[in-house]
């Protein structure tokens, strides 16, 4: 049958997880209000300060200090999130997570060997497989997934895997 072996590090767990997060409407709210709203406030302010009390520096500074602020937040929020995503887990727990994985298609299940152990999944109970430019993602729950790196395949055909993979899913769903 297929078979797919990989390597998952710590960096593909963190991209996962700030995926996960970036799709969510609370996080897109809490960006839109760190890079748009309290920057526009900040130019009113120094605008304020600048134009009616005359005040040119503290103006000034408050403008370059909303300007900054709007261009740097997003840099600052995902260095912030990737900081607490690896906070998140406990050593032993990536221990259990990150290593090599092997995934073999057979005709009622998907079995997973990884570094916890030999895990075995009925195809009715996976979601959907998702494809991106440099993951696969076999959603087991609206949330966990087994994250495929594409640049760290050591064994195994990952577009076949992934089709057949989908098919069986589509069938048995």
């Amino acid at each position: 049958m297929f078979e797919v072996e990989y390597d998952l590090a710590e960096e593909d767990l963190i991209h996962f997880n700030e995926k996960r997060f970036l799709n969510t409407e609370q996080s897109r709210k809490r960006l839109r209000f760190g890079q748009g709203i309290v920057p526009a406030i900040l130019v009113m302010i120094g605008l304020f300060y600048g134009l009616l009390l005359r005040d040119e520096y503290t103006g000034l500074f408050t403008v370059v200090f909303a300007l900054v602020l709007a261009f740097g937040m997003p840099y600052f929020s995902r260095w912030e999130m990737r900081r607490r995503l690896r906070a998140q887990y406990t050593d032993e727990e990536k221990a259990k997570i990150l290593g090599h994985y092997k995934l073999a298609i057979e005709p009622k299940v998907l079995v997973e060997v990884s570094p916890s152990g030999e895990n075995k999944m009925a195809w009715k109970e996976l979601l959907r497989v998702e494809y991106g430019d440099k993951y696969v993602y076999i959603y087991i729950d609206i949330d966990t997934a087994l994250v495929i790196p594409v640049r760290s395949i050591t064994s195994g055909d990952l577009e076949k895997f992934s089709e057949q993979a989908d098919k069986l899913i589509d069938r048995f769903t």
